[in-house]
């Protein structure tokens, strides 16, 4: 409950969190669909670098809106 609350209190730390909630996510709806071993290396590496490119926009844009 405190870092629930402590994470909402810090912009940055909640966009990671979700960032990783997104890429769990994404690395189990892959392993349901059976990607070889190989295309799914790949596929994470694609998906980490989009979601941490959005995150990132979003983490500025959020705190660009606060100040």
């Amino acid at each position: 409950m405190f870092a629930d609350w402590l994470l909402r209190q810090t912009p940055k730390l909640y966009h990671f969190r979700k960032l990783g909630a997104h890429l769990v996510g994404y690395i189990t709806y892959l392993q349901c669909h059976r990607t070889t071993q190989t295309n799914l290396f790949k596929q994470i590496i694609k998906i980490l670098a989009f979601s941490a490119v959005k995150t990132l926009l979003e983490a500025k844009f959020t705190h660009s809106r606060l100040l």
